[in-house]
């Protein structure tokens, strides 16, 4: 049984002694990212494969299983008066299709051309049309995002700090201020969730659990304070998380499947 791309990427990395994790730092993705690719879920953005098989110590060529098959039938050759030898290209529906170490050509009869590399992709249509998608740009916008993903969250837990403080100083009876401002730090992290699950169109992103451990915290305070129900009572708002999860997920496979349809 031929190895699938999700195996070939598992086995290349436990040969470098590498994690999921390892590899997620470096390419910035989720270690849950890579796991979804080794088990054949799903593939690497294709402006990713070139970093990838950086980091895996391998050509472009054996990470996508070129080698191998290579190895398996031996490549044929024409010899060409100008040019001594040179690699016969394969042929696809009339259009030609190059793999080698500098990435994967494709050129149509019409005259369109598209240069798939670890630095982007450039399409070039017979009309002299060019579109250029720089990998270098779109990771500098991924750290980009990143960037102000860190900035909203230290910018939310200072303010969550200060108001924590005053609420301590000012709220002087039984220690409320305290005892209840804690839980505004809960609420600055699950409220700079919204900044990535707004980006990434995925609902999932949004810390619900903290949310809802936020918000029972303040009902069991302020329950004793003021004399209502409180820690006993309002258990049941972490049963919201399951079915929160449950909701949301077939909702985030459904954008996915449309932006994936719109790209």
């Amino acid at each position: 049984m031929s190895e699938t791309f999700g195996q070939r990427i598992q086995r290349l990395r436990k040969q470098k002694g590498l994690t999921q994790e390892d590899i997620a730092k470096r390419i910035t993705i989720s270690p849950q990212a890579v796991s979804k690719w080794e088990n054949d879920a799903s593939s690497p953005d294709i402006t990713m494969i070139g970093d990838l098989a950086d980091i895996l110590g391998v050509s472009v060529d054996e990470l996508l299983g070129r080698e191998n098959a290579s190895k398996e039938e031996p490549e044929k050759e024409v010899h060409d008066e100008d040019d001594p030898i040179k690699p016969k290209a394969e042929e696809v529906n009339d259009d030609r299709v190059i793999i080698d170490d500098g990435g994967i050509h494709l050129q149509s009869e019409d005259g369109d051309t598209v240069e798939i590399t670890n630095k982007g992709i450039h399409v070039t249509s017979s009309d002299g049309t060019h579109v250029r998608v720089n990998a270098n740009e779109e990771y500098r916008i991924k750290r980009k995002n990143e960037r102000y993903s860190w900035i909203t969250s230290g910018t939310l837990l200072g303010v969550a700090i200060i108001a924590y403080i005053i609420l301590g100083v000012t709220w002087k009876h039984n220690n409320m201020g305290w005892v209840f401002g804690w839980t505004l730090l809960l609420d600055a992290l699950w409220i700079s969730s919204i900044v990535p699950m707004i980006r990434h169109r995925r609902i999932s992103d949004l810390l619900f659990p903290l949310l809802i451990t936020s918000a029972y915290c303040k009902l069991g305070f302020l329950g004793v304070e003021y004399g209502f129900a409180g820690w006993e009572t309002y258990w049941f708002l972490f049963l919201t998380i399951p079915a929160f999860y449950l909701i949301v997920g077939p909702i985030d496979q459904v954008i996915r499947a449309r932006r994936n349809k719109e790209e």
